[in-house]
Order: structure tokens, then sequence, then C-alpha cells
């Protein structure tokens, strides 16, 4: 295709598929400027092309690049290679062979047109004195002139200056106003074949029988008229006579005025004397034995002496050897079966105080009985004979680690260094775990502190059964890898929050195939005197 320097030019090129034209390509060109001595100049390297559609995509070239006499051959390409031809060629040739002056005409030699190129019989233009086949240019086939047609222009002019003549004779129609004067007043949207449909529905519904009707109405006047009032009442002669039923509502009232008669005869139901004997029997064995409680008073003198600056914080920093005391399994075993007493002590109700509302003998099922009471109360003895050996004026303080006793003084900065456990060199966790017994989960552990191989995810995790926010507050730390020494730190901050008292610990090594529990024992939590730790 030809064009002339410093216009645009389009490419077109037509993807198919087995013929048939192939959408959603994306189809991408490249320009080169060819001139006559073959050298070649690429104007447009890898060009985003336009999809027009049924497989036909565009590319325009700017007229700035078409700016030579030469050959501007380019070459479409798509990645697709299920297409029939993945590379199109196309070309534009500019300012080649006097197209560079089809824009502002041809100029012809002199002479260039003689009598042998020229034939007047078909040329143009026609000169006035034209006859024969040239003339037909200018008269139509029915001989018609330009100066005829311009007549028969002026005769239609002439007619469209008259439009009234045009006009419809609208005289016999009807006016606006009448047809206003037939809608009528209240009159909205209504139309003739809405009032023929209501007309329609009257006829269905208005058949023979009720047409009867309407006929045997002969009322002359308002048909409610008070004169004729009469003769529409109702028929009341069977209903009751006034007062009929006095005497019904009068014994009605008397039946409600005396409750008494419906109350249940309670006389069988267990009286008060009965239901006062049920604390002692049968729940009470016959053997059963009072408190000591001269002991439980001896007990409370030493608890008068323990002092309390914090709630729930002794203020003491004594070891106590808690041989005899109650352990965690024993109080959670005593816990359970208080929890099954206090379930039956609910269903009890008390509308007066020490009056249980029943008369049914309990089930004292799950009820400590005087042997098991008995047994609570040697422990509490064996208590009382252990703080009856304290002496507040001697208190000595237990060294971090002896053997496998670990003890922390509640508020100070804890460091403990644990040896011998053997190679940690396969290990992938260490865990060191404080619990109240070993039946708790790891997760209401007193205190966990994972170290994991990853670096990730370890330090102090756990903390008085609650998730602890910042790992770097504790750390276990592994001080000789083959002999398996290894440092347990925890700040003052996290000991300040234990409670004091004993407790159960572990050291855990988890590796690739095989868990092993290192070392384990008993942790101390021993009260402190001076409690601040900032």
């Amino acid at each position: 295709m030809h064009e002339n320097s410093g216009n645009s030019v389009i490419y077109y090129a037509h993807y198919t598929t087995d013929g048939v034209g192939t959408t959603g390509l994306t189809v991408t060109i490249t320009v080169y400027e060819v001139i006559r001595d073959g050298t070649k100049t690429e104007v447009v390297t890898d060009g985003a092309c336009t999809e027009i559609g049924d497989g036909l995509y565009r590319y325009l070239l700017a007229s700035g690049t078409v700016d030579a006499a030469a050959e501007y051959v380019a070459v479409f390409h798509t990645a697709t290679d299920t297409v029939d031809a993945q590379d199109i060629p196309a070309m534009w040739v500019i300012d080649r062979a006097g197209t560079e002056k089809l824009d502002t005409g041809i100029t012809l030699a002199d002479d260039a047109i003689t009598a042998g190129k020229f034939d007047e019989s078909t040329a143009y233009p026609l000169k006035s004195a034209d006859t024969g086949a040239t003339q037909v240019a200018r008269v139509g086939a029915d001989s018609d002139t330009l100066e005829t047609l311009s007549d028969q222009l002026d005769v239609v002019q002439t007619d469209l200056d008259n439009p009234a003549q045009y006009k419809a004779d609208v005289s016999g129609l009807a006016l606006e106003a009448t047809l206003t004067a037939i809608k009528g007043a209240g009159w909205t949207t209504e139309t003739l074949v809405t009032l023929k449909a209501y007309v329609d529905e009257i006829e269905t519904r208005l058949t023979a029988t009720r047409a009867g009707y309407l006929d045997k109405l002969n009322v002359t006047g308002t048909l409610a008229h008070s004169d004729a009032a009469a003769t529409y009442k109702a028929d009341v002669s069977g209903l009751a006579p006034a007062n009929e039923y006095d005497a019904r509502m009068t014994a009605l009232q008397a039946d409600l005025d005396n409750p008494d008669q419906y109350k249940a005869d309670v006389s069988a139901l267990a009286t008060q004397e009965s239901v006062n004997a049920i604390p002692t029997t049968p729940l009470l064995a016959a053997n059963y034995t009072a408190p000591d409680n001269a002991g439980i008073g001896a007990i409370k003198t030493k608890t008068d002496q323990l002092t309390f600056t914090t709630l729930n914080k002794v203020d003491a920093s004594a070891t106590i050897d808690p041989t005899g005391l109650a352990t965690s399994e024993a109080l959670e075993i005593v816990d359970y079966k208080m929890d099954a007493v206090k379930a039956k002590t609910d269903q009890l109700a008390f509308s007066v105080p020490n009056r249980i509302d029943a008369s049914a003998t309990v089930d004292p099922t799950g009820i400590a009985t005087s042997e098991e009471l008995a047994a609570l109360d040697d422990k509490i003895d064996s208590i009382k004979s252990k703080t009856d050996l304290m002496d507040a004026s001697s208190i000595t303080i237990t060294p971090t680690v002896i053997g496998s006793k670990i003890t922390v003084l509640r508020g100070d900065t804890f460091i403990a260094d644990v040896a011998g456990l053997g190679s940690l060199a396969a290990y992938v966790t260490l865990d060191f775990t404080v619990k109240h017994s070993t039946n708790q989960s790891d997760d209401n552990a007193i205190i966990r502190i994972r170290k994991n191989a990853d670096g990730l995810s370890d330090g102090l995790l756990r903390l008085n059964g609650a998730a602890y926010p910042t790992g770097g507050d504790g750390s276990l730390t592994i001080t000789d890898e083959a002999a398996g020494d290894v440092m347990i730190m925890l700040k003052e901050d996290v000991t300040d929050d234990l409670l004091p008292g004993t407790y159960v610990y572990d050291i855990q090594l988890i590796e690739a195939n095989e868990v092993s529990t290192l070392t384990s024992g008993t942790l101390i939590v021993s009260a402190d005197v001076t409690r601040l730790v900032e």
C-alpha cells in the first residue's frame, strides 16, 4: 500500500487456527524502515497491537516515524504456537513512484494528452457542443434538461409555500370541551375499555335469580326510613329473658368466696419434727467423733502470727517441711468429694433457716462419712504438729539446687544451674515445666519455659496457668551441650507473681525420634520479706 511521508499508516494482520480467526491473542509488531539501497532501520520494537475482532489485529505507526521515502516493512508476532502462523508480514510504500504528489495533484507535461490519447466521446468534462452519447449526462431518460428540472422544482416550492392545502378538515370532530363534559366530574383515568369491563362484570354477577330478588323489592321512598324501620328489626324472641342466670352467678360467687374447699389434704405429709431429725438421722453415724477444737485453736494461734502485706502472700521466708501435709492430689480428692456434697445440698430448699423444705429421706451418697471426717481431722492434727515445730526466729534458706530439689525465693531474680543431664546435641526442643501435680495439663502449668533448636517461639510460655506475653522474661540456656548442663532463669517480676508452696517439676528432651525426661523433682517457692522488685 502507498502513502506519503509525514502521514500515519495502519498495519493489519489476520491470525487463524485451522483457518478460523483466532481471538484473545497477545500480538506485538516490529517495523523496519528500508531505503532503496537496502539499508534497514528498526523503528518499532515489540509494539503492542490492538485486537479488532474475528482474528484481526491492528497497529498504528505514528506520522512522526513515517519520515522517509522507503518501504516500512512490519512483522506481526505472537507467542501462541497453536495458530496457523505466528509471524505475519505487512508493508507500506512511502513516497515511491509519484505517490508523493498525490496530495497536491498531478502535473502533466506539455502536450501530454494528444488527440490520439483522448476520446472526446467518452472523456470528461463535457463541452456545451457535445452531442450524442456525451449529452446523456446532462439530459434525463425522459429528455428532461436541467432547465426542465428547475421549472419542476419551482412548482414544488410553490406547493410547499401553501401548507394549508394539506390540512385535514376537522370541523366535524368533537371539541375537547365536549369530551370533558362527557367524562363528567370525578373522572380520572378510566377508559371505555375499563368501563366496559365493569359492565361485563356486573352482567356476569347479575344472574336471573339475583335479578328476581331486585324485582321483589317494592319500597317507596328511602329504604331505611323510620316509618318502615320496624319491618327490618331482628327477631329476638328466642333469646334468654332478663335475669335468667342471676341464680347461677350467685351460686358461683358463693363457691369462690369459700376457697378452703379447694385446699389439698396434707395430713399424710411429714411433720416438722421428722424434717428436723434429718441432719442427725441417718446422715451422721453413731460413732461420729467431734473435731479437736483445742487442736484447731492451737493452729489458729500459730496462723495468727502470719502477716499478709499482699493478699494471699504470707510475709515470711521460711522453709517448711511438707512431710505430712495434704498433697495436691489429696486436696483434689477432697475437693471432688465436696463437689459431690454440694451437688446434693444444692437440691435442698430452705424457706425457714435451718429447716429443709422436704419430706423425704436424704440419700447420703457422696456425703463425707464420719470415718472420712476423722481421717481429715487426723491430717489437721499432723499439720498442727508440724507447725508447732516452726520457730520464726530460726529461718534457713534452702540452696538453689540440692539434688532434685529446687528452691525459688519469690520476688528475686531466679538463676539455677542443672548439670549432667547428658548429651543435648540432637535436641529439637527442651522444656522446663512446673505444676501443682502431675495430672495437670501443660496449659495449666505454673511455669513452662521452652528452648527450640530453631530459636523461634521459645522462652517463658505459661505462668500460673495462663499464656505469658513476654517470652524473654524466662529462659532455658544450654551451657554445655555435650555434658548436658543448662541454666534456668526467671526475672524478678515473674517470681513475684508465684504463690509460695511446693510444686513438682521436670526437664524434658524432645529429639527427632525420641522423647526423654532428663530429671524431675520438687520445686519450692519460698516467701520473701522485702516485697519491692523495682
